[in-house]
């Protein structure tokens, strides 16, 4: 006898059938021969002798008999039975209890088909049982993409969500373009597509912050506009924008902080502009020619009922707006300019001293990489008005890390004895007079930057003309270096609580900084000797963006601030007239044109006002001849009579005039009133 090994080639789907089902019913046929599937190439072969391989061969096709069920699948499941090893599993727990049925997966004209095989016809009601299955089973779901999610989402990000997801699971993921297609079982597709949409929805979420001028804010909330903005709000959230906060009706800078898919955010951000704008302004100037207007509407009680009064007839609302000629008293710096990014962050150019430049948070000094800052200009300024204590923390760090290298800046929270409560050491480059400096501008953008990066976590600073002295950068470079560095940064952080930006320089360097800060800057103004304050009314508080609030509300909300402004007489005051509809601003407008003639009457008549107050009974011969002087000065006769039992002061004189010396009687009493605080609180802690 001839021992031999024959290979039989077979289809795809003879081989799987084979494979799958006859060829054990084969072997235990002829037991005589041995046989072997290749899956490599798709064959059977048959070892043993010749007359025995001979008859194998002959019956083979009689064994390969059998019948085939489709099984109707979307491509996507279809793959993710095949291809991948979560719906290889789910296929086989499906078909486990079923022997006699073959999966098989073949392709045509370039899809994939799928069909159950199965021994006879005996078995086709359990293999359409099974199809049918699988048909519901297996479950194909489509999910439109956010157009940003190419961007926002970074392939590795995805394939770790999708890896975890992986483990609690069966799925399979899929993204052409801007869909996803999920494929997963029926108990399983409502977790995947919720994980999915939850994931995809975070990842390509962003936050913006949009402010309002108070005016506006005020009018959505107390008019008929409330209404509009109440639905226009719950429209937002239907599209998917999620209100991450939003400010009290009564707040002083008021915004509205939202946060969804990039495009969408960028659509309702339009569409809250555009609210905004639909909003209409007036401004009614009221002359310095008529003195005395500030005070009237901020801190008289006639004048605050009566714009109270206009905003309820009306329905408008009303900001004051007060513009001083001259700075406050003991101040040796001036406002020069101002204006604001495009994320409404006030940007002033002020003419002082930063040393002593007292209404910021943080200061910015211009320092070397070794931090020495006792080699001249800014620095040792700094040193020498500070104290010790910034030297001495600026060696314990270049002790500890080094040196700093150009474009890089440290932040220390101990400003010593400046009136700051931090200081920042930005290290400038220096200006190359013999080439390009491309690079050293792009090193003083960066310690601008970072400077702003670093001081993100505090309301407002301070910043000079970083490297324009000894390392001779100049002056028009620097300004416009650092006004884009602040634009950059605004745009870059949005949401940070870094409102209000500051660059003290020398008058020298003005005309430079104004010309970058025009250039850059939004809603640009520049004063030639006045500085501008924006203050709110009594009926409503400030609305013009980056102005420093104050209100004569007694509120103790923490949107409130409870200060009343030192304004003089002499201010000019815009009253700005916020309301829906033209007609209605224009009646409004009316209504305080004839108010202000009217005040302007009462300004220049007589008056006489008796004041009462036991702090009088403790002024001092200095003071009363303080008074005395100031009171002849603006031709008020004036009697001070400081008895126990009396403590009055009697003023005569045209109504401004009085006004003016009221406000001094007022702040030599609460100076009084202060001190005898002070006295009770330390002889309470001496008896403690």
């Amino acid at each position: 006898m001839i021992q031999r090994v024959e290979e039989v080639e077979l289809s795809n789907e003879d081989f799987t059938y084979l494979k799958g089902w006859a060829l054990t019913e084969v072997q235990q046929q002829h037991k005589a021969v041995k046989l072997q599937c290749h899956d490599d190439r798709l064959s059977l072969s048959i070892d043993g002798f010749m007359n025995d391989v001979n008859e194998v061969k002959s019956k083979l096709p009689q064994y390969l008999v059998h019948s085939k069920i489709p099984v109707s699948l979307q491509p996507e499941a279809l793959k993710f039975l095949h291809d991948d090893q979560p719906g290889r599993q789910k296929l086989n727990t499906m078909l486990k209890g079923h022997p006699e049925v073959i999966p098989y997966f073949t392709n045509s004209a370039n899809s994939q088909l799928f069909f159950l095989l199965l021994c006879s016809n005996s078995h086709i009601d359990r293999a359409e049982h099974v199809a049918t299955t699988i048909q519901q089973e297996i479950v194909v779901q489509s999910v439109d993409l956010p157009q940003s999610f190419s961007r926002q989402i970074s392939d590795s990000k995805f394939a770790l969500f999708r890896t975890n997801l992986a483990k609690k699971c069966f799925f399979s993921a899929t993204v052409h373009k801007n869909k996803l297609t999920l494929v997963s079982i029926r108990s399983s597709i409502a977790d995947v597509s919720r994980e999915f949409h939850t994931f995809v929805t975070e990842a390509c979420s962003v936050t913006d912050v949009i402010h309002f001028k108070r005016g506006v804010w005020r009018l959505l909330h107390s008019t008929s506009m409330e209404k509009k903005w109440t639905d226009f709000v719950e429209n937002m959230k239907m599209r998917g924008i999620m209100i991450v906060s939003l400010s009290k009706p009564s707040a002083q800078k008021p915004y509205i902080k939202i946060r969804g898919e990039v495009h969408n955010l960028e659509f309702a951000k339009e569409k809250i502009l555009e609210f905004q704008a639909a909003v209409k302004e007036q401004q009614v100037v009221i002359s310095r020619s008529h003195p005395g207007m500030g005070k009237y509407f901020l801190s008289n009680p006639q004048g605050q009922t009566m714009l109270k009064g206009i905003e309820y007839e009306a329905k408008v609302c009303i900001e004051v707006e007060v513009i001083e000629q001259s700075m406050a008293a003991g101040r040796s710096s001036k406002i020069v300019a101002f204006g604001t990014t495009a994320e409404i962050k006030r940007v002033n150019v002020i003419v002082g001293d930063i040393t002593e430049f007292d209404r910021a948070d943080v200061i910015v000094n211009a320092a070397n990489g070794q931090l020495a800052h006792g080699t001249g200009g800014l620095a040792a300024a700094i040193v020498k008005r500070g104290g010790p204590v910034i030297q001495e923390d600026s060696k314990r760090y270049i002790d500890k890390n080094g040196f700093l290298s150009d474009g890089n800046v440290v932040l220390f929270q101990r400003a010593g004895n400046l009136p700051y409560k931090a200081i920042v050491h930005a290290v400038g480059p220096r200006w190359n007079r013999f080439g390009d400096n491309a690079r050293e501008t792009a090193l003083l953008k960066k310690a601008v930057r970072q400077s702003l990066e670093k001081s993100k976590g505090y309301t407002s600073i301070a910043i000079p003309a970083i490297s324009s002295g000894v390392f001779g950068f100049p002056v028009d470079v620097c300004a416009d270096t650092i006004l884009k560095a602040i634009v950059e940064f605004s745009g870059a952080d949005p949401g940070s609580q870094l409102n209000e930006i500051n660059i003290v320089i020398f008058e020298d360097n003005v005309n430079e900084f104004l010309k970058a800060a025009e250039r850059e800057l939004r809603g640009f103004q520049s004063y030639s000797s006045t500085q501008s304050s924006l203050f709110s009314s009594s009926a409503a508080a400030l609305s013009i963006q980056g102005a420093h609030p104050f209100s004569v509300f007694n509120d103790c909300s923490p949107d409130h601030a409870t200060i009343l402004p030192n304004i003089s007489l002499d201010s000019k005051v815009t009253l700005h007239i916020y309301g829906e509809t033209e007609p209605i601003v224009r009646d409004a407008e009316k209504m305080l044109r004839v108010i202000s003639s009217l005040q302007s009457t009462i300004a220049t008549t007589f008056h006489t006002e008796e004041i009462t107050d036991p702090c009088i009974t403790a002024f001092s011969d200095e003071t009363l001849h303080e008074l005395e002087s100031f009171a002849n000065d603006h031709n008020v006769n004036i009697e001070i009579d400081r008895d126990p039992n009396l403590y009055s002061v009697n003023l005569r004189g045209l109504f401004q005039d009085v006004m003016l010396v009221k406000d001094k009687i007022r702040e030599a009493t609460s100076s009084i009133t202060r001190e005898q605080s002070k006295k009770r609180a330390a002889a309470l802690v001496s008896k403690t």
